[in-house]
Parts: C-alpha cells; sequence; structure tokens
C-alpha cells in the first residue's frame, strides 16, 4: 500500500515536491522513476540488507524507496557512527554498504524493476545504541 501511494503521487503529482532538505529538491515526478532505477540494480546484487549512510541527504529516503522496490531490507547507519561501531553493525546485518555513488549511478540508470511483492519481508533493521553492551 505505502508504495502504491508513492506510485500515484510520482504520476499524478509531477513537479510538486516530494522530498526537500536545504537547496535540495526531488520532486515526485522523479522520485519513482529514480527508486526504480536503482531498486533494479539492488536486485541483481543480492538479499540481503542495504546500509545507507547519509545523514539528511535527499539520496537515503529515496533509496530506502528502492529498497522497498527490490524487496531488501534497508539499515539506517548514523554519519557520526564510530568506525568500529559501523563495521560491527554491517557484519552483524551481513548488510552490503551503499555509496551515494553507486544510488547515484542506479537514480540515474532508467531501469525498471518489477515491485517486490512478499508481504511478510523484512522491511528495515535497526541497532540499539549498544549503552548497555553491544547494540542488538
Amino acid at each position: 500500500m505505502f508504495l502504491e501511494e508513492i506510485y500515484e503521487n510520482s504520476r499524478r503529482l509531477g513537479q510538486r515536491t516530494a522530498l526537500a532538505a536545504g537547496e535540495q529538491e526531488i520532486c515526485w515526478g522523479q522520485l519513482w522513476p529514480m527508486a526504480m532505477g536503482l531498486a533494479a540494480r539492488l536486485r541483481r546484487q543480492g538479499t540481503g540488507p542495504v546500509a545507507l549512510d547519509g545523514g539528511t541527504d535527499l539520496w537515503v529516503p529515496t533509496a530506502m524507496v528502492a529498497c522497498l522496490i527490490a524487496g531488501r531490507p534497508y539499515l539506517p547507519l548514523h554519519p557520526a557512527l564510530p568506525p568500529a561501531a559501523r563495521r560491527q553493525r554491517l557484519t552483524a546485518a551481513r548488510a552490503q554498504l551503499l555509496t551515494r555513488e553507486e544510488a547515484q549511478a542506479g537514480f540515474a540508470s532508467g531501469e525498471v524493476c518489477p515491485v517486490a511483492c512478499d508481504p511478510d519481508r523484512e522491511i528495515y533493521r535497526m541497532y540499539t545504541s549498544g549503552s548497555t553492551g553491544v547494540p542488538k
């Protein structure tokens, strides 16, 4: 249902703003095709979690939509996370780290990906801060 809403808004709302952060802006008409292009690449690369580390940059929510389309869970990483904690989460989750450059290449690919249709799939993975020991 969530992806259907994004698709419909992308089709219907065209040049209206979908995402904005500072000077950056992505309109609804761009969001779905961008996410589709990245989703096609993510689907070919595997099935495990995709780690996203970009703070408030607009490629991150667009990549989250791509992960949903591809049927791969996303793992948000805070940009200020210490390197050891980042490695621990990536290893524990067996996640693929998606860089901004890789995401941008996928967004611009123009590829199409069928929307994943398993309603019981894992959508995202979160870790606790680990203040009582190892993050869970």
